[in-house]
């Protein structure tokens, strides 16, 4: 009598290695090993293969506004009409390093992504224009204007540098001191000009200040600077 066996249905082990392979792989085309995503497919050179036209977009729209930043897409049409995009806001097997793109106004880094300065004049009346080749097939290339936007809502900050620093001003006169601080130069004991700034200085203030300033005994000044005596 024998008795039936039956195998399983899954086997675990090659579960096990389906698994690791497909975790390898994921693994491999996001490290950016070009050669090995080449030969995996998941990315393609141009150099390999004949290129009939290239377009480019801007995504998700042909305008932007002064400091936007916006992902290009380049689309790679080959000689028997199959069409490959860009890595990134393509979602494509082309690598930007089989690209060659220059930008007026604009400035675009390794990874396609447009930037437009953020000061407005920069830019104004200027048109952005991309300039997108293939180093291997320099016969095919695509010529892309970038459409300036101002209906979004921005501030602008127009601040200028600090201004220079004024002059220091002049050291003032011993009588402009005095008179600052209330105090005659007759009761210091130093010269006056004249008798009228003398004068002047007496009727300054109210009745009260100008009695305590007028001197005990009148002295008359002549135009030239004279010494008054000394209040006791």
């Amino acid at each position: 009598m024998r008795t039936a066996s039956c195998s399983p249905l899954f086997d675990a082990s090659r579960v096990r290695a389906w698994t690791c392979s497909g975790m390898a792989a994921s693994l491999v085309l996001s490290l950016g090993c070009t050669p090995i995503q080449v030969w995996m497919g998941g990315r393609v050179r141009l150099d390999k293969m004949p290129i009939a036209t290239v377009a480019a977009s801007l995504s998700p729209g042909p305008g932007m506004a002064p400091g936007e930043r916006a992902p290009l897409v380049v689309a790679v049409t080959q000689s028997d009409g199959t069409v490959l995009h860009t890595q990134g806001a393509g979602k494509g097997k082309v690598r930007w390093e089989d690209l060659r793109v220059t930008a007026t106004v604009a400035t675009v880094n390794a990874k396609g992504i447009v930037s437009l300065p953020a000061d407005p004049r920069l830019s104004d009346g200027r048109l952005p224009h991309l300039s997108i080749r293939i180093p291997s097939h320099p016969d095919v290339y695509a010529e892309l204007d970038i459409p300036l936007c101002y209906d979004r809502a921005f501030s602008s900050d127009m601040s200028g540098r600090p201004g220079a620093s004024g002059v220091d001003g002049s050291s003032g006169s011993v009588g402009g001191i005095l008179d600052g601080l209330g105090v005659p130069p007759s009761k210091l004991g130093l010269p006056i000009s004249s008798s009228s700034s003398h004068r002047k200085w007496m009727l300054r203030g109210p009745p009260a200040r100008r009695a305590a300033r007028a001197p005990k005994k009148a002295v008359t000044a002549g135009p030239l600077s004279s010494e008054l005596p000394r209040s006791r």
